[in-house]
């Protein structure tokens, strides 16, 4: 009997498939590109408002747009950054690197409101509203968005939190605590500038102490990171954070 001949098309191999499939390192980078190609517009537009440089006429609901998706991509870089810094630095340092950077553009706004308050009597009270309302988004939506979404991933009633999280579970704590004593005061001054600065020293000092995670797993974007050499690896994280 004659074997059938088949001159249709036929079902590809597993290896055939893969094999015209791109490495799966090309894949990360490609990913890595295009977000840094969609966070890279949004601080083009702000350089193009200073003094003497033409600002295009970009409808408002664009611009919108374009600075959400900045912020967003930019987040998505910082948190790959963050991953491959913990492996170089204590992951409580990477972690607050990445705090401070997440929420300086709401310490810009408290800032200006601070400095123009001796003008604007009114503005003193805009910073105090700002900060306190970006705390209250933070603790009252952010936290349980976090447990909703790993509730539905996992369908565990309860996240466990690993050991390394104490020092920063203690000191927000504790700051939440003396935080309580400002509206009984109805003001704030030096010595609460001077207690929460102590505060957050303490546990920067704390967090610098514990060892880099040298013994770690990466997925994604990071494992493409991660997978440099360490000067190659270093500048990206850098220039990441910059």
């Amino acid at each position: 009997m004659r074997p059938r001949r088949y001159t249709g098309a036929y079902m590809r191999s597993d290896e055939e498939r893969n094999a015209t499939k791109p490495p799966a390192g090309f894949r990360q980078w490609a990913i890595i590109a295009a977000t840094a190609a969609a966070a890279a517009p949004a601080p083009v537009l702000r350089l193009l408002e200073v003094p003497g440089i033409a600002h295009p006429d970009i409808p408002n609901v664009i611009e919108a747009l374009i600075f959400g998706l900045g912020v967003f991509a930019a987040a998505t870089l910082l948190t790959w950054a963050s991953e491959v810094a913990e492996t170089e630095v204590s992951a409580g340092l990477a972690l607050v690197a990445l705090a401070l950077i997440a929420v300086l553009p709401e310490y810009a706004v408290d800032i200006y409101f601070a400095w123009t308050a001796p003008d604007t009597p009114e503005n003193a009270h805009f910073a105090v509203a700002n900060m306190t309302g970006g705390n209250r988004l933070l603790v009252g939506l952010a936290w349980p968005a976090i447990f909703l979404i790993f509730y539905l991933r996992t369908k565990r009633k309860e996240m466990p939190v690993v050991r390394e999280n104490s020092v920063g579970i203690f000191f927000l704590g504790a700051a939440t605590l003396y935080s309580f004593t400002i509206p009984l005061r109805s003001h704030l001054s030096l010595i609460d500038t001077a207690v929460m600065f102590t505060l957050f020293a303490a546990y920067m000092f704390l967090s610098s102490r514990s060892p880099p995670e040298e013994e770690r797993v990466f997925v994604g974007p990071a494992a493409a990171i991660a997978g440099l050499r360490r000067v190659p690896r270093r500048l990206v994280v850098i220039g990441i954070f910059a």
